[in-house]
């Protein structure tokens, strides 16, 4: 990543960009709870879709990195020269058909070294800007407002400090004044700030001339209304609306007419496989949903078709789970509060309407809109059930958590900046195999020795077995430490192991044995290389699925040269159902 000096950013599109005034410019502000990433599938599941409807979306808490291809930064005088808060990244992110440029700035201080963590902002567009620029904030631990310029109208997004008995009214008033001050240095000049501002509407003072754009409902669920937009124009009875938020924290809020939603297309540029949080199990169509009607189980994931899904939406909040080009999944009610998932041909019925509700840490609900009822598989802890897979009511509980899982697609492209892994991934981890969706797991092999297994599932036996802690070594290689016993995974070729060129868990000891490189290879997906040649190759982390299912699979390497194997493929995952590192916001 190459930083250039500037007191600003000073893009040069090949022509200037269209004036967007606010009367004319969709606008949504959404405080999206944080991403574990810039592949996090929160970006598409709302971002995304936020991003067909309106011109702009500002964001807030918007995780530690953003989505897209690098494009380049640029500092920005004022700003902490610290880690990476003193320059605005630009990347370009390609979602469904189109290209948006994502402008992302550190905010969160992390500890002080301002690198990583979900308190940060960003600023989604249709179009390259004519400038981008940021506005310090005067407050020691504030954070700055990140703003774009189309001709003579600028739109930032900021996220004040939380309020509380020591700080009754935060710091929105001054940074308002502050991006007013900023904003008008050049005659004529307009400004909208969407935010998170901590505080309710009216409790604080507008720059002159300033005016409010709210709904006057509740935009968090402490039923504090926390998320508007204040801007310099006054546009009299403008449409404003609170959108249904992907998270139980925060809801979206839209300025303006939105566009019109178009044909369902798919979230994603490769179908995900569902896995519940509880079982392990995959969400799959029986017999490939081939006639309507048929049930949906879960499964050991297998690479069939019938776990391949395309989550499709149309510009709304609501989704369709469809098997590529196939039927979609719905819920049939059976009995009171009570129904069951089956497949049928897509938009003959209202009934294939889903919500997806985050938990965080790359979890959701999966909720049926017609019916208000989630998918569950109870109280079911084996992957393959052909029964327990139902509609109840909607709860906080591990058997309604379900994961988006990248897909077992050799050619499915690279998503991800590995220079950032280090940034993005810097706590407690789960690392899933792509080929059996079996988590990485330390086990007793006997004799004092410990040896590296894959588990189906993330709660039996027991969570801590597959809860990994990286030691990052530079931007792309790293050791892997077992949360339960503090020992890390090695490659050995010399001690009894499970194949020729084995993995045990030894103590930590900096050797090139326990030290891997992370190489991208597909969609969120990597090969972990070990750093030691073994007889003249190398080698990367592998495993063998054994014939007669005993619950696992054996951990081990094979050559990373010749045709690549998806089962040398693997991806960070959630290891339990918590909400993950980040519960709550500020």
């Amino acid at each position: 990543m190459t930083v250039v000096a500037s007191a600003a950013i000073a893009v040069l599109p090949t022509a200037p960009a269209q004036a967007a005034p606010l009367r004319s410019t969709p606008l949504i502000t959404y405080n999206m709870l944080g991403a574990s990433n810039g592949q996090d599938s929160k970006w598409n599941v709302t971002v995304g879709n936020y991003i067909q409807a309106a011109e702009i979306v500002t964001v807030q808490e918007a995780g530690p990195t953003p989505p897209g291809d690098y494009q380049g930064s640029v500092a920005v005088q004022g700003l902490p020269r610290v880690g990476r808060a003193w320059f605005i990244q630009h990347h370009r992110w390609r979602y469904r058909r189109g290209s948006y440029e994502v402008y992302f700035l550190q905010t969160d201080r992390n500890g002080g070294n301002y690198a990583g963590g979900r308190n940060n902002v960003a600023v989604v567009t249709h179009r390259v800007p004519d400038e981008v620029s940021a506005v310090p904030s005067p407050v020691s631990d504030g954070r700055a407002a990140l703003g774009v310029r189309f001709g003579d109208d600028w739109y930032f997004t900021f996220h004040a400090r939380p309020t509380g008995r020591q700080n009754p009214t935060n710091e929105s008033d001054v940074m308002l004044a502050r991006i007013a001050a900023f904003v008008n240095q050049v005659p004529g000049r307009s400004w909208t700030v969407g935010a998170d501002f901590n505080n309710e509407p009216r409790r604080f003072a507008l720059p002159p001339g300033a005016h409010l754009y709210n709904t006057g409902l509740p935009t968090q669920d402490n039923g504090r209304e926390l998320d508007y937009v204040v801007a310099s124009a006054n546009i009299p009875d403008h449409r404003v609306e609170r959108l249904p938020g992907s998270t139980a924290d925060h809801y979206a809020v839209a300025v303006g007419g939105m566009r019109a939603g178009g044909e369902p297309s798919p979230l994603f540029t490769s179908p995900r496989e569902i896995e519940n949080m509880q079982s392990g199990g995959t969400l799959e169509a029986l017999a490939g949903g081939v006639v309507n009607g048929m049930p949906a189980i879960t499964n050991r994931r297998n690479e069939g078709f019938g776990q391949r899904w395309d989550i499709e939406a149309n510009g709304t909040d609501t989704v369709r789970i469809r098997l590529p080009k196939a039927r979609c999944l719905m819920g049939l009610l059976d009995r009171k509060d009570h129904g069951k998932p089956v497949m049928f041909d897509c938009g003959l019925t209202g009934l294939e309407r889903w919500r997806l509700l985050s938990f965080g840490n790359e979890q959701y609900q999966i909720r049926s809109i017609p019916l208000g009822l989630c998918l569950d598989v109870g109280t079911s802890t084996n992957p393959r059930d052909v029964w327990d897979l139902e509609l109840n009511p909607c709860k906080a509980k591990a058997g309604q958590h379900w994961y988006l899982a990248p897909p077992a697609d050799p050619d499915s492209k690279v998503n991800f900046d590995p220079d950032d892994l280090g940034i993005a991934h810097p706590g407690a981890f789960g690392l899933e195999n792509v080929h059996t969706g079996r988590m990485l797991a330390g086990e007793p092999r006997g004799l004092g020795g410990m040896r590296v297994r894959a588990y189906s599932h993330r709660t039996q036996p027991t969570p801590n077995q597959e809860k990994w802690f990286p030691e990052w070594v530079g931007d792309q290689r790293l050791r892997m430490r077992d949360a339960a016993t503090g020992l890390c995974i090695e490659a050995d070729a010399n001690l009894p192991s499970d194949s020729f060129i084995g993995v045990d868990l030894r103590a930590c000891n900096n050797s090139r044995t326990q030290t891997w490189r992370v190489e991208p290879a597909g969609e969120n997906t990597f090969r972990l290389r070990n750093e030691q040649t073994f007889i003249g190759s190398t080698a990367c982390l592998d495993l063998d699925q054994l014939i007669l299912d005993s619950g696992s699979d054996i951990v081990n390497t094979s050559q990373c040269e010749g045709t690549p194997r998806t089962s040398q493929y693997w991806f960070f995952a959630p290891f339990d159902a918590s909400a993950g590192p980040d519960e709550t916001g500020e």
